[in-house]
């Protein structure tokens, strides 16, 4: 009887041995699926965080792009018109200077012309010996520097 019961123990423990391996790897299966499936998720979450950062960076560049753009672009037109206005004071000049001397009613040799590019004007310096020569010397200018933006600037003084 000691026999029997010793292989009936054996035998009961053998069966809880094997089911209770089978509940292990039952156990184990089931939790590398739910570590794959958490894995799976975590995953599929920083994707969608790279792809957010992604498109952030991407507006960042291209607003960054903007402004680079229209810094260039005010660039090129404040060189645009420091040339423009080099020409203009590189024209102006002569041609006032040319008109003065070339009218009869005015004395030229005694007249500085200077074009401030900066103020747009042309400033007159110099001596008249009437004031109705200033007033010519005036007019003169003013005539020369039709079609353009720039202004006399008549600082004359009357007296020999």
């Amino acid at each position: 009887m000691k026999t029997k019961t010793l292989v009936l123990a054996a035998g009961f423990l053998a069966a809880f041995s094997v089911a209770g391996c089978q509940r292990t790897a039952e156990g184990v299966s089931e939790d590398a699926q739910r570590n794959t499936e958490k894995v799976a998720e975590e995953t599929r979450e920083a994707g969608k965080e790279v792809g957010d950062a992604t498109r952030d960076a991407g507006r960042e560049v291209k607003e960054e792009t903007r402004e680079a753009g229209r810094a260039v672009g005010q660039a090129t037109e404040g060189a645009a018109e420091a040339t423009q206005d080099a020409a203009q004071v590189a024209i102006l000049t002569p041609k006032v200077k040319n008109a003065l001397y070339a009218d009869q009613k005015i004395s030229g040799y005694k007249l500085n012309v200077d074009t401030l590019a900066d103020q747009k004007v042309v400033r007159i310096t110099g001596t008249a010996p009437t004031a109705a020569e200033k007033n010519r010397i005036t007019q003169v200018a003013q005539k020369a520097l039709e079609g353009s933006s720039f202004k006399v600037q008549n600082n004359v003084t009357v007296g020999s």
